[in-house]
């Protein structure tokens, strides 16, 4: 004799649960669902600093993404690119809204990695710190190189 059984709730949505990462963060007291135009400017901005310290920064994005379970929400590349393009100061700024969901991810991932680079963003104030005691310019390297 062969039975089965199902072990999903008959009241259960189909509907993927969140992350346990994302489950615990509190949800911010605004009207919309939607994150207002400076949040979605500063995670931006966030991001591309990630990206300028880190070597491959969209890449470990996309696997923080998958590490912490957010590949749900951060799926691929291109999803990346449509969730960052809601910053209104983007050159191809498109008009869709980022989801409180979307920012939440995109703010845990960035927290990660920076957490990672600690240490490396520790070390770059110190050698700033130390060329402005000793009078010492900024240089763009690429006018030292002659690029």
């Amino acid at each position: 004799m062969n039975v089965s059984a199902s072990l999903t709730p008959f009241n259960s949505s189909t509907q993927e649960s969140l992350p346990m990462v994302l489950d615990t963060l509190p949800d911010p007291a605004i009207a919309s669902k939607t994150c207002p135009r400076r949040t979605r400017l500063q995670i931006d901005l966030i991001l591309l600093a990630i990206e300028a310290l880190e070597l491959g920064g969209s890449e470990a994005i996309l696997a923080f993404a998958q590490e912490l379970d957010l590949k749900g929400i951060v799926k691929d590349r291109v999803n990346l690119w449509r969730m960052r393009s809601s910053n209104p100061l983007r050159r191809a700024h498109m008009r869709r809204p980022l989801t409180i969901m979307e920012a939440k991810a995109l703010v845990v991932i960035a927290c990660h990695i920076a957490r990672r680079l600690t240490v490396l963003i520790h070390q770059l104030l110190m050698i700033c710190q130390q060329m402005e005691e000793k009078q010492i310019p900024f240089v763009d390297i690429s006018l030292v190189a002659g690029g």
